[in-house]
């Protein structure tokens, strides 16, 4: 509930203290919850690189996990973490691990997971069809998010798409940004409302 109201420092504090004592527990399901929402705070307070070595415990605490899909959340979670600190390679490798854990036929929220990460990973890599192949696993997500009440899913995925269209100098930037801002509202997420306003604060100023 921190997280998702915008104040993800005393949420790094509360996932901490759960890792903590899952790992004490030896008790792998709440630690892959444990460590999934702290990489997402640790993201969203820019500390990516600690967020990225949190590689280390998954692999120690999960030598035989009970829940793939969590493992696989969890490790597209990571994955962007290592996006934004630039390790294309351990972004790749995680992304395949996701992959491999969810096999043939995901849920929705792990696919949308899976999603995200590539999309993340196309467009740091500077293929010939990035931005192709970025926004094509974007709008997947998003298509699932709609689907299935993803809100959180379906705000990142919005979120891209109006960074890459930025990017691109597309004028699709305030209608991906006003998804996210719509989204944000109907599932309660302040944290992507405030970044929504802020980036269409941003995005306005630059227009005039």
């Amino acid at each position: 509930r921190l997280l998702a109201g915008g104040t993800p420092s005393p949420a790094i504090t509360m996932f901490d203290r759960a890792l903590t004592l899952a790992t004490a527990a030896a008790d792998p399901e709440t630690g892959l919850l444990a460590i999934e929402g702290l990489a997402e705070a640790l993201i969203e307070t820019g500390d990516v690189d600690r967020a990225y070595n949190l590689t280390d415990i998954v692999d120690d605490l999960c030598a035989d996990p009970p829940d793939l899909p969590r493992l696989a959340a969890v490790r597209c979670r990571i994955g962007c973490a290592a996006v934004l600190a630039n390790r294309c390679t351990e972004a790749a490798a995680l992304l395949a691990a996701a992959r491999d854990a969810l096999g043939a036929d995901p849920s929705p929220a792990s696919a949308a997971a899976v999603d995200i990460l590539a999309a993340r990973l196309a467009w740091l890599t500077n293929g010939p069809h990035r931005y192709q192949d970025a926004e094509k696993s974007a709008r997947h997500a998003a298509s699932l998010a709609e689907l299935h009440g993803l809100g959180a899913v379906g705000c990142e995925a919005w979120y891209l798409l109006g960074a890459l269209a930025a990017e691109q100098g597309s004028d699709e930037v305030a209608d991906c940004l006003a998804h996210v801002r719509a989204l944000a509202r109907e599932h309660g997420l302040a944290l992507w409302r405030i970044r929504a306003d802020t980036a269409l604060g941003a995005h306005e100023w630059l227009a005039t």
